[in-house]
């Protein structure tokens, strides 16, 4: 099959901010209330998020200003012009086994989900063979493409996201909820630290931002602290809809609360 070609290779702000936040929402997403739950207390948790998700968005603007100040030169290039070609290929070289160790990690647990609740008889290792040959096709096309398609296909999961919680309006308890800031501040620092890492991904701008336009380069940074922002909301949204409905004791105890 040929691949459809585009007419440039370029995209706006708009782009890179919707596969920042397609990067950040992935598998973890059906965890991440579990995780939160074992670190506070009843409906605290809205806080650690909060907090972890405001630092990565002034992050994520920070490293989009700097790639930005290189227009149409990839990370590996302006490393390499003002960090020395060493330093470049180290950093590269742990971003990539980073992200591939991130990709496998990925497979795997949809694989199991996916032999948890549809695929019974099949084994593990095909299912996340499979997935991962998904990924390897998405990949090998234009990279302006896969990004255009992140325009499409994310607000369907933001959308599905409101739903779950919307479809389970009659099952929240707001007692559940209460009472509120009963979390110890040190628990609050150890919990915000590790939520970080839930909205790890950012820093695909560094790489994506070789292809913005100059008409809206400017505008990158904003737009991706605004698409961590929009994870942000969508996890708190589900974070609280998990509390509400199965109390913060359950949560701590369900697999996937999600």
């Amino acid at each position: 099959m040929k691949p459809f070609e585009y007419r440039d290779e370029e995209i706006g702000s708009r782009e890179i901010g919707f596969a920042v936040s397609s990067t950040i929402i992935g598998i973890g997403a059906l965890s991440m209330p579990r995780d939160i739950a074992d670190q506070t207390l009843f409906s605290d948790g809205w806080i650690i998020l909060l907090l972890g998700g405001l630092i990565c968005a002034v992050l994520g603007w920070f490293v989009t200003k700097v790639a930005i100040l290189f227009p149409k030169q990839n990370f590996v290039q302006y490393t390499s012009a003002h960090l020395t070609k060493p330093v470049a290929y180290t950093i590269s070289s742990i971003l990539v086994l980073t992200f591939a160790a991130l990709t496998a990690y990925e497979s795997r647990m949809i694989a199991v989900i996916s032999q948890t609740y549809l695929f019974s008889d099949t084994p593990i290792q095909l299912l996340s063979f499979f997935f991962l040959l998904v990924v390897i096709y998405g990949v090998a096309g234009s990279r302006a493409a896969l990004l255009r398609l992140n325009v499409l296909f994310l607000p369907i999961v933001l959308i599905a996201i409101v739903l779950l919680s919307l479809l389970n309006v009659n099952l929240m308890e707001i007692d559940n909820l209460l009472p509120v800031f009963q979390t110890n501040v040190s628990q609050y620092a150890v919990g915000v630290k590790n939520s970080i890492f839930t909205f790890i991904g950012f820093e695909v701008a560094l790489f994506y931002a070789v292809l913005l336009n100059d008409k809206t380069a400017k505008k990158a940074p904003m737009a991706v602290a605004k698409a961590v922002i929009v994870n942000v909301l969508s996890y708190i949204l589900i974070y609280v809809t998990c509390i509400s409905v199965f109390t913060y004791m359950t949560t701590r105890g369900l697999t996937y609360p999600t």
